[in-house]
């Protein structure tokens, strides 16, 4: 049986088909787009008439300690830089949005100083919310005490809720306009759509149809019959992967391997980030040191390949004179790495700028890590396959720099 014919396949088709004006107008990704549309829900005055208890409720989501009424409500946006500020008669509620970017040094408490500073807010009560696609924590974890993190995850679910209760007295073309933003949020934005579940399931079960139809000049017939965009979406958003591609940023993995690296006290490098062949990082409090792991995934054996080794030094790095110091060191000490699993005794280039010291080869089927909750499954697979290896290196790196009395 084909691809073609799956129903699944034409469920997906079906759904990438329809016209959706935030898709055509390619506003899925841009975070001012997103804060005009939040603006516009969660005033009971706009144009939806979809009222105040309406309107009060999604608020709540975001806010769930406001207990106040909204029947002199203002949202405005921008206003100080804020991106969405929200004025009742004893609270003033605020969001900072952000759904590709973080926020900047400081920026938070650059907002709410703003707040509290202002005379008319003096007396009231205020709110702060940080909105994230998944709930991350802000750069400035100093203002965690102020700013309550929301998702749109939850807030999304919460808008289909209220919606769906309302959706005979809504007007058609409302409720059209706000399931176009709902889906292509869920679908292009937080990725958690059924046709993201239906995608990973087709490409497990028509893998080498799917890799011939990626791999073939004759590609043609696929735009003539409109299959091309719903293709393109199976192979992106799934377990299909043509090798140097698996840690590209889009792919749902990516994620979950980062935030599970990030619970583990390892940071994402920044270096090369653009390449999508690696995935590249090193522990928080050794960032400076020219020393880091990576991993390389290897489809055709399903083994993700985890290795280590010292590292020419980043341009940051090579500013501090210590630093060349430091990696001579390392160097010089490589020995002290024999006893690791997977050490490289015959390096390929033993002088050149990348030394690798160790190289494990991890059994790893993504179709298996790709069940809910992803990011819990991908965290388990790093804490018992490559945090205690990982650990065990950073031992001997301490070890290393303490003896030559280096500072990291």
């Amino acid at each position: 049986m084909t691809i073609f014919r799956d129903k699944d396949y034409l469920k997906i088709k079906e759904k990438l088909e329809s016209t959706n004006i935030f898709k055509v107008l390619g506003l899925e990704n841009y975070e001012i787009r997103h804060s005009n549309f939040l603006a516009w829900i969660l005033d009971p005055y706009e144009t939806h008439n979809l009222g105040s208890p309406f309107c009060k409720k999604l608020i709540q989501e975001l806010f769930p300690e406001f207990l106040g009424e909204i029947n002199d409500i203002s949202i405005i946006r921008e206003r100080h830089n804020i991106d969405i500020l929200i004025e009742c008669s004893n609270d003033i509620l605020v969001i900072e949005n952000k759904i590709k970017s973080k926020d900047h040094f400081k920026q938070l408490q650059k907002y709410r100083e703003k707040i509290e500073d202002i005379e008319d807010y003096r007396q009231k009560k205020k709110h702060y919310s940080y909105l994230t696609l998944h709930g991350e924590e802000p750069t400035d974890t100093s203002e965690g005490k102020y700013w309550r993190i929301v998702s749109y995850e939850k807030l999304v679910k919460k808008l289909k809720e209220l919606i769906n209760d309302i959706q005979e007295t809504l007007d058609s073309k409302d409720f059209n306009f706000i399931n176009n933003y709902i889906f292509s949020l869920e679908a292009y934005s937080l990725k958690n759509h059924e046709i993201h579940h239906l995608a990973k399931s087709l490409s497990n079960k028509y893998k080498e149809e799917l890799l011939n139809l990626k791999t073939s000049p004759e590609t043609l017939h696929l735009k003539k019959n409109n299959d091309q965009r719903s293709i393109d979406f199976i192979t992106e958003n799934s377990s299909f992967y043509l090798g140097n591609g698996f840690f590209q940023k889009q792919n749902h993995l990516y994620r979950a391997f980062s935030k599970g690296l990030d619970k583990h006290g390892f940071v994402i490098e920044t270096v090369g980030e653009k390449q999508t062949t690696y995935l590249g990082f090193s522990k928080v409090y050794m960032t400076e040191i020219p020393f880091g792991f990576n991993f390389r995934f290897d489809n055709k054996k399903n083994i993700l390949q985890f290795s280590g080794g010292i590292s020419p030094l980043a341009k940051g790095q090579a500013e501090n004179p210590e630093n060349f110091l430091i990696r001579g060191s390392l160097v010089a000490a490589i020995e002290k790495f024999k006893n690791l699993r997977g050490f490289k005794s015959k390096r390929k280039n033993p002088e050149g700028r990348h030394i690798g010291l160790f190289g494990e080869h991890i059994p790893f089927n993504p179709v298996d890590y790709e069940k809910e909750p992803i990011d819990k499954n991908i965290e388990t697979f790093l804490t018992n396959n490559v945090v205690p290896l990982a650990n065990e290196v950073l031992e001997i790196v301490k070890t290393i720099l303490e003896e030559n009395k280096y500072e990291y």
